[in-house]
């Protein structure tokens, strides 16, 4: 078959294996990964927290750069640093990998960009971001006089910069790694012409749900790393769902001691070191992202109007998570300094419960009904005026979570630290983080505790927020993309001759033999499914590679029945 007439496969000497050795399957073993040259998720991270300081080098907080990572080209050097817009494009020789960090807004600059941006219009920072990928590609094409050969491209961004970094890799059909993105699923749908299989090329980190990023819904293969504490000033709190494996605590009695340990950190009764850490205030130079609060400011007050979505659920009590039953787990509601556990004997001690207002559904059928047609509704303007304070008041201090600096610190013990969550729903709008936030509170107060009462609100739990723990070891196959998943079907369904001809290294035999598609999902014993998606994309974005698949598909095209028995093998 002319799928098969490329290169052979080679060893490390460069001869051609035998068919000995790729009958045998030889396969990786836990040793040889680094073999792979695979960029960890904490490099994308220091990478989206390093564009920051680049382009304000006197004020930002200066980050160094990974090891071997070293800056290929600054958009300002071709003057397309307008309106906000900044990025850095870095490279790592070693691995020919170039990652693009597209910066998130930068004060009144971006400002415009960002509430445009959560109008579901473009802006001229896309089109910035665009001129600015296509001059990396030309310099990398032409670096050391052209014989540098292929290089891979990928994105990361953090915020505004992540929606940015998002619509570059699924228009150029690359990966992006973001962090904290505001959501840009309808944005992608709304400016692209092929958004279809957006979420292949996407891995977005988010912490829990906050005024930040849920203002519009997300895409990819979104994961929630654990998330700390906020005091607001005021003095009360502000609690963000925390970790898994506390559903068994509901069952038991309260207890004294309060907990502001981080999640996993030991077994028996290690709900203190399961629950979220308190922030630290803000370091210098991490100042509030104006973007965010622009947009906040643009949704509360479009709740005047007609887009309004639902009514907020009336609510008091602090807040849980929800698990993989279905069931939320609680969060303590004392600080650091408490004593007492929420029910408690001494739980009035307790800082007091931060709660948004609940909104009447009377009043929000009256705005939808009459805000088009600008007939003012006093109720709801003191509705408004009541949150939109509030809101602010969270966003200034949830930038101690959603800093991208706050979010690096997920990375540095390991890069997949096993404490993650997968994210199956989330808030996708201002107003259902709202009510999400109003029931978690409610499900801890012990008027609520009753049967049908407790599950009305479980229920609506369910419709706005699951997760559940993340598996390393795989990944669903809607995820990965669809030429990655071909190879990989193909490579186990072809005898030792064919897969003789495919232009692989030894490396590349190994790796492919560790990973499989089972019942959905990729999955690798040796690789994390993370490292297989990866080694997967950048193994057909290789020319040799691509050049054997179009071939092939040529065939497939030209010979019309073709060889039914591989066609049917290989069909996703």
């Amino acid at each position: 078959m002319g799928l098969f007439a490329a290169k052979e496969s080679r060893g490390g000497d460069g001869k051609p294996l035998s068919l000995d050795v790729i009958a045998s399957r030889p396969k990786m073993e836990p040793h040889e990964v680094g073999f792979l040259h695979l960029t960890p998720h904490g490099v994308y991270a220091t990478l989206a927290a390093h564009v920051y300081g680049a382009g304000a080098p006197d004020t930002a907080i200066q980050v160094a750069l990974p090891d071997g990572w070293e800056v290929l080209l600054q958009c300002s050097s071709l003057h397309l640093d307008r309106e906000g817009y900044f990025a850095v494009a870095y490279v790592h020789r070693a691995s020919r990998h170039c990652i693009v960090a597209e910066r998130g807004t930068s004060e009144v600059l971006g400002l415009r960009a960002g509430v445009w941006m959560y109008f579901e219009q473009p802006t001229i920072q896309f089109f910035l971001a665009e001129q600015f990928s296509k001059a990396v590609r030309h310099k990398l094409a032409v670096m050391d006089g052209g014989r540098s050969g292929p290089w891979y491209v990928s994105y990361t961004g953090h915020s505004l910069g992540a929606v940015i970094a998002g619509c570059r890799a699924v228009e150029e059909g690359t990966l992006a790694v973001t962090f904290e993105s505001p959501g840009a699923r309808i944005f992608i749908e709304k400016t692209l012409d092929a958004p279809g299989a957006m979420d292949e090329h996407l891995i977005t980190y988010l912490r829990a749900p906050n005024p930040i990023n849920t203002l519009k819904p997300q895409c990819g293969y979104v994961i929630m790393i654990p998330t700390q504490q906020v005091v607001l000033p005021s003095g009360t709190l502000f609690l963000a769902p925390s970790s898994t494996g506390e559903v068994e605590e509901e069952k038991r009695p309260p207890r004294g001691g309060s907990s502001s340990g981080s999640k996993g950190d030991g077994g028996g009764d290690d709900r203190a070191a399961r629950q979220p850490r308190q922030a630290s205030p803000s370091r210098a130079g991490e100042r509030p992202d104006p973007v965010a609060a622009a947009s906040v400011t643009a949704v509360v007050a479009a709740a005047s109007a007609t887009h309004s979505p639902a009514p907020l659920a009336v609510a008091t009590a602090p807040a849980v998570r929800q698990s993989t039953s279905a069931s939320p787990q609680r969060s303590s509601s004392s600080s650091s300094s408490s004593t007492s556990s929420i029910g408690g004997p001494a739980a009035t001690k307790a800082p007091a419960r931060w709660r948004i207002p609940s909104f009447r559904p009377q009043e929000y059928l009256r705005g939808y009904l009459f805000g088009g047609v600008g007939m003012g509704v006093p109720e709801l303007q003191q509705y408004v005026g009541k949150v939109e304070p509030m809101i602010r008041e969270m966003l200034e201090h949830t930038q101690q979570v959603h800093s991208i600096h706050s979010l690096r610190r997920h990375f540095h013990v390991a890069d997949e630290p096993g404490d993650e969550e997968v994210v199956l729903r989330w808030p996708s709008h201002l107003l259902q983080f709202m009510e999400f936030y109003n029931t978690t509170r409610a499900l801890e107060d012990p008027e609520n505790q009753g049967t049908g009462v407790k599950e009305a609100y479980l229920g609506l739990m369910r419709r706005l927020y699951h997760t559940e723990p993340r598996r390393r070891d795989c990944i669903p196959t809607k995820y990965v993309d669809s030429t990655s998943l071909r190879v990989v079907q193909l490579w186990w369904n072809v005898d030792a001759a064919h897969r003789k001809q495919w232009p692989l290294s030894l490396m590349d035999h190994k790796a492919l033999n560790v990973i499989q598609i089972k019942d959905g999902y990729l999955c690798s014993y040796v690789l994390t499914a993370m490292q297989a998606k990866q080694y997967l994309v950048r193994l057909v974005s290789r020319p040799e590679v691509r050049a054997m698949i179009h071939e092939w598909q040529r065939e497939r095209a030209g010979s019309g029945s073709g060889d039914h028995s591989v066609a049917r093998r290989s069909k996703l």
